[in-house]
């Protein structure tokens, strides 16, 4: 039997082992030892691992160099599990507060609900009722004031027939309302379906059809496409078109939630809250993934809480839109600890960089996109406004390119943390100011009770340095694809959304690129056939492939080739970009368009998209641009 090495990782801030020389390293709990690579997340290092013994250790057990026994899965005991929670906690100020009244008032609600984000802000009101809960321009609400309103909202989903397990659609921009119609969901035991505000008629259409919604909530600048996708008919009573604010032709949340109780919602004790956020799929139809919120919630929280500065008296900035699976995790995580949330209705540089300086804000996710913007601003706003409370500047949703890396440590200082983790599989790793310094390019290492596992195509593990598909296993990842199960790439217990990377002898995890076509642009996940799709019924054109390409500013964009209908004239970009936005939202609008005589592809029909992003390299190089590009 050949000998294999492999790159299998436990993230565990609490290992049970400890060196003793070397790379040598003694288990505490039997005193045996092996030869293992550990640095925050536990890593095999196990370069004489027979083939059986790799294949077992993607179940939790290895057998260590030199060693005839099998070693358990390092996962603590639940004690000490229980311990690390608590000091997390403590660390965070989460027991603080907390009053003998308070204290009633939290026994009573968990007799009926289920400790999860449905009940956060009763938990927080009972601690601390007039605390600030949500701060949005001159908008204060407190935690009592907004537990009040999920109250009334939840109340009103119930009385116009939407129940436990239900699907609600939610498509607005961020907003008080939003977040408390997304806790409210959550307190009935609906599930929530996340709706971009830039959908047009089609698109909305499709998603609601598909999750099966019973309801649709939305903002007053999506009155119109709402209505004219209910007019398509699409099964949602009238009476479950629900408008935030007064509009015509719809019943409003505000007025009803004058004449609505405030009252807990009396609903069977719930086990379970499903999200669902809507990414693109390779099919050009975009793919519901469901995860259930309240599974080991907890433990997901303190888990990652073990790893970040966040503490209750913060003041978290949302920056991006809650519609976003990032914004909704830092959401929920900063309303768990009964933190400040700050509320923008989109980015706009200069004045997200005047809302962390004046605010006195502590923590804000930003997506590299977001971050050079910033940094792009004039020198003499760069120097006015120095956000000196910031203690944490998370970025993710899409690749931080090393140069812009250096740019926000340079200015932001050691407040920079990044992250990997995806809408499928959760949060994975973090890597800190320190760790991107010295690992440059690093996206970090697992979180505790994170497994993640590099593998070839034939899923057998890799040896660390080699670059591979990364598999993740963790309680955060989804249950799967609505409607779509195999959709995603599995493998025991792990599951893939394609990327590829490798992991070095201490544990660092360096992404290097998608195995599937899936383009982040902004941090918003596209697929290019749902952009063919579309282009593909303009007159004009015969053929079109639309790839993605590495961008300083959005990390990646969108660059369409065709074959026009008539060579002689092809239709000019500006055309094609105009009847792209009639059918898609404008992150799907590709930034450029190349007209060629005839799509390369392979013998099968392939399309060879390699070729078209080095037609495209040569193109950006020489700026030998065709005349109908812009």
């Amino acid at each position: 039997m050949s000998s294999t090495s492999c790159q299998i990782g436990y993230g565990s801030n609490h290992s049970r082992t400890e060196r003793i020389g070397g790379d040598h390293w003694e288990d505490r709990w039997t005193g045996r030892a092996g030869r293992l690579t550990i640095t925050g997340g536990v890593w095999w290092n196990t370069s004489e691992l027979k083939r059986e013994d790799a294949k077992g250790l993607c179940h939790g057990t290895c057998r260590a160099r030199g060693e005839t026994s099998y070693m358990k899965r390092i996962t603590d005991p639940i004690w000490k599990r229980l311990y690390r929670y608590y000091r997390a906690g403590k660390r965070a100020g989460m027991f603080e507060d907390l009053t003998v009244g308070g204290a009633i008032k939290l026994i009573e609600v968990l007799r009926h609900y289920k400790i999860g984000p449905g009940v956060a802000h009763t938990i927080a009101a009972a601690r601390h009722p007039s605390k600030p809960a949500v701060v949005m321009g001159q908008r204060f609400l407190s935690y009592a004031e907004l537990d009040e309103m999920i109250n009334r909202f939840a109340n009103i989903l119930l009385a116009r027939g939407i129940r436990p397990r239900d699907r609600v659609t939610m498509m607005m921009r961020n907003s008080p309302e939003y977040v408390a119609l997304f806790f409210a969901l959550f307190r009935i035991g609906a599930a929530a379906v996340h709706a971009s505000f830039h959908l047009k008629p089609r698109e909305l259409s499709y998603l609601l059809r598909h999750s099966e919604s019973r309801a649709v909530l939305f903002g007053v600048s999506q009155a119109e496409v709402v209505r004219e996708t209910m007019a398509e008919g699409v099964g949602i009573a009238p009476e479950r078109c629900l408008c935030v604010e007064p509009v015509e032709g719809f019943e409003d949340l505000e007025t009803l939630a004058r004449e609505t109780p405030a009252t807990l919602p009396k609903v069977p004790r719930q086990t379970m809250a499903h999200n669902f956020v809507y990414t693109s799929g390779t099919t050009g139809n975009p793919k519901g993934a469901v995860r259930d919120v309240n599974k080991d919630s907890m433990a997901n929280f303190f888990n990652i809480l073990e790893v970040t500065p966040f503490h209750h008296d913060d003041r978290h900035l949302i920056v991006c839109p809650i519609y976003h699976s990032g914004a909704q995790a830092f959401m929920m995580l900063n309303t768990a600890i009964g933190a400040t949330l700050y509320l923008v209705a989109e980015f706009e540089a200069e004045r997200v960089l005047q809302t962390l300086c004046e605010a006195r804000i502590d923590s804000v996710f930003l997506v590299p996109t977001m971050i050079a913007r910033i940094l792009d601003l004039p020198e003499e706003t760069l120097r006015r406004y120095r956000p000196r409370h910031l203690k944490a500047l998370f970025s993710g949703a899409a690749p931080f390119p090393a140069p812009l890396r250096d740019r926000a440590l340079s200015y932001f200082g050691d407040v920079l943390y990044d992250f990997y983790g995806s809408t499928e599989a959760g949060w994975v790793t973090v890597a800190n100011a320190e760790e991107m310094r010295r690992k440059r390019g690093t996206v970090g290492r697992p979180i505790a009770e994170t497994e993640v596992v590099i593998l070839d195509e034939a899923k057998n593990p890799l040896p660390p340095g080699e670059i591979g598909e990364l598999f993740v296993r963790n309680t955060m990842s989804m249950e799967g694809y609505f409607k779509d199960p195999d959709a995603i790439d599995r493998y025991e217990g792990y599951l893939s959304v394609g990327d590829l990377a490798w992991i070095d002898e201490e544990g660092y995890i360096f992404l290097a690129g998608r195995k599937t076509n899936m383009v982040i642009s902004g941090g918003v996940n596209v697929y290019p056939a749902e952009i063919e799709n579309v282009l593909e019924r303009h007159p004009d054109i015969k053929e079109v492939a639309v790839i993605g390409v590495p961008d300083e500013e959005w990390g990646e964009v969108l660059v369409a080739f065709y074959v026009p209908t008539h060579p002689e004239a092809p239709p000019k970009s500006e055309a094609l970009k105009a009847f792209c936005k009639e059918h898609l939202a404008n992150f799907k609008i590709p930034k450029r368009f190349h007209p060629l005589d005839e799509i390369p592809r392979n013998p099968t029909g392939k399309v060879l998209k390699r070729l078209l992003r080095e037609m495209e390299t040569k193109t950006s190089q020489t700026s030998e641009v065709p005349p109908s590009t812009t």
